[in-house]
């Protein structure tokens, strides 16, 4: 099981939120109870169990069931109400990045992206080169082409003229 905490950090008058993998924990015992009590007992020894106020975990029943899950024994254990439950969004993420990996058109996409990228990056010459164009393309185009208006559906963009990404790509000279 691996083990991450959120946290503020509140110093010299200014709040960040900080994100960080703390460890990987060997588990043998995969229900709500068994998960719940060596996760408590990592927490424990990093003495964080005290300031625990949420914890997020994925849909699993084991994780997040009302009963038996992780979040009701960490909530019964520590004896308050406070520890809320939140479910992890990354997870759900995650699964569909999976499959839409499996797809031949994604894997063929990746590929050529990251063909591309090796192609640039193995050349300061061209990888200052795409630096300099993009910086001044965003300056160009970016600010012109998106706008909001006060219609419900908000953002809309507008389609860029092929013929100026034509010519962009035209003077990146690849």
């Amino acid at each position: 099981m691996s083990i991450c905490v959120r946290y503020l950090d509140i110093s010299d008058g200014s709040v960040a939120i900080h994100e960080e993998f703390i460890c990987f924990v060997h588990v043998e015992d995969l229900t709500g109870i068994g998960l719940a009590t060596k996760l408590l007992e990592t927490l424990d020894s990093l003495h964080i169990t005290a300031q625990l106020v949420a914890q997020g975990y994925d849909g699993a029943s084991a994780m997040s069931g009302k009963f038996n899950g992780v979040q009701a024994v960490i909530r019964e254990q520590l004896g308050r109400k406070l520890a809320i439950y939140v479910y992890c969004a990354a997870h759900n993420l995650n699964l569909s990045l999976q499959d839409a990996c499996k797809l031949d058109s994604v894997r063929a996409a990746i590929t050529a992206v990251n063909t591309v990228t090796v192609f640039i990056c193995s050349s300061p010459q061209r990888t200052a080169l795409l630096e300099k164009k993009s910086k001044s393309w965003f300056r160009s185009h970016l600010c012109i082409n998106f706008y909001s208006t006060a219609r419900p559906d908000g953002l809309r963009s507008r389609r860029l003229s092929s013929d100026s990404t034509c010519s962009s790509q035209q003077s990146l000279k690849l």
